[in-house]
């Protein structure tokens, strides 16, 4: 049983949207950062989404935390938009210090250890595709 504060992979995930969000540079290539994409009404391409948060290797002797795991995605039709979205968000995001809620990201251990892009069919015009650009990131996190 842990005595965690929090969860951890909340804690990651809600300070890497802000940290992306405040990138002027990422900010006037996408339209937007979501954890959901909003359904009320179609989100214009390119966009960032962040999800699948997972941890593994969970805290001992009552200390909470363990690596955290999680997926930004974006999508667009030209591969060179997608590639330069994810190039930025590497930027941002690589081997960078985020404040947490109750936790604290271990000294410099943020960083992307997949990414890849791919053709996928846009659901919402079926004849077309769209280039799907896909990160998978880690960092090491401690009950602070």
């Amino acid at each position: 049983m842990f005595l965690t504060t929090g969860n951890a992979m909340e804690a990651l995930t809600d300070a890497v949207i802000p940290a992306l969000r405040g990138d002027a540079t990422l900010s006037a290539l996408v339209t937007g950062v979501y954890t959901k994409v909003p359904q009320a009404q179609r989100t214009s391409h390119p966009y960032v989404r962040v999800s699948d948060p997972l941890m593994t290797d969970f805290g001992s002797m009552g200390h909470g935390g363990g690596h955290v795991q999680f997926a930004v995605d974006v999508w667009h039709r030209k591969p060179h938009t997608v590639q330069a979205v994810l190039a930025r968000v590497a930027v941002v995001l690589e081997r960078r210090e985020l404040a947490l809620v109750g936790f604290t990201v271990v000294g410099g251990s943020l960083h992307c250890v997949e990414a890849r892009t791919f053709d996928e069919p846009d659901p919402d015009k079926p004849e077309e595709s769209l280039i799907h650009g896909h990160q998978t990131w880690e960092a090491l996190v401690d009950e602070a």
